[in-house]
């Protein structure tokens, strides 16, 4: 076939990980890859909260946060990138955590298996990600690890 794996991870640092106040929600609501997703968790999490005792506790009931958003951020970047193969699984993770972080792995098929072609493609998803990942405020660790 004409395709190769890509199969790399982000760590991210576990202290950087929040509950998303209802102001994240509206920022975050401007990207557009995820602006469907959060009106409709959020209209859900609204639902359930009506029902729970001390609702206005943030920690009561089911809530977004910024890795399980970006997570789902990610998934929907790979599943649109064009040089991602569409028939191949694609997928986004969580490994076990590690003292390093939380990884974030990134698995799915480049549909070039040119060497040259191949590292582009996974290095300009990685390099998108890594940026992208600020928006959430999640703070990657700097230390790279071979799991």
């Amino acid at each position: 076939s004409n395709t190769r794996r890509i199969k790399k991870s982000i760590y991210f640092n576990i202290n950087s990980f929040k509950f998303l106040t209802d102001e994240d929600v509206e920022r975050l609501m401007e990207i557009n890859l995820i602006s469907d997703y959060l009106e409709e968790r959020t209209s859900e999490i609204k639902k359930e909260k009506e029902s729970l005792e001390h609702n206005d506790k943030i920690v009561n009931g089911r809530q977004l946060t910024n890795i399980g958003v970006f997570r789902y951020y990610a998934q929907k970047y790979i599943e649109n990138d064009p040089d991602i193969d569409k028939s191949g699984t694609r997928m986004v993770r969580q490994l076990d955590i590690t003292p390093q972080g939380l990884p974030l792995e990134v698995y799915c098929f480049a549909n070039d298996s040119k060497w040259e072609r191949f590292e582009q493609i996974q290095a300009d998803i990685f390099d998108h990600l890594l940026v992208a990942s600020k928006e959430f405020e999640l703070q990657v660790m700097q230390v790279s690890v071979k799991v």
